[in-house]
């Protein structure tokens, strides 16, 4: 039974690793939810029996949170660009409104 949910973990682990390279958020959060309940039936059975995988697992989400932070970071930095950008396009545009008006 354990060597059946220790593969389970492996392969969730692997399936998340692959969604954040392929940066599909949807498919991480669905493979958390995944990942969660097989936690919870591990530990529900006996968590002692698996406590390395556990343990291998809860690195894993470290890491993996880790890595979640600096790429939310990274796009909050680029959203932020884009909206300055665009304000300056905007403020642009309506000092060469101004400008054509002018005599």
């Amino acid at each position: 039974m354990s060597t059946l949910k220790n593969y389970r973990l492996l392969s969730l682990k692997n399936q998340m690793s692959r969604a954040y390279d392929l940066e599909d958020w949807q498919g991480l959060a669905d493979l958390d939810k995944q990942c969660q309940e097989t936690v919870g039936q591990i530990i529900e059975d006996d968590p002692r029996a698996m406590f390395d995988e556990l343990r291998e697992i809860l690195g894993f989400y470290a890491e993996l949170i880790a890595s979640c932070e600096v790429q939310r970071n990274q796009y909050a930095r680029e959203a932020k660009q884009l909206r300055l950008g665009r304000h300056h396009r905007d403020t642009y545009a309506d000092l060469d409104k101004l400008s054509a008006v002018s005599p």
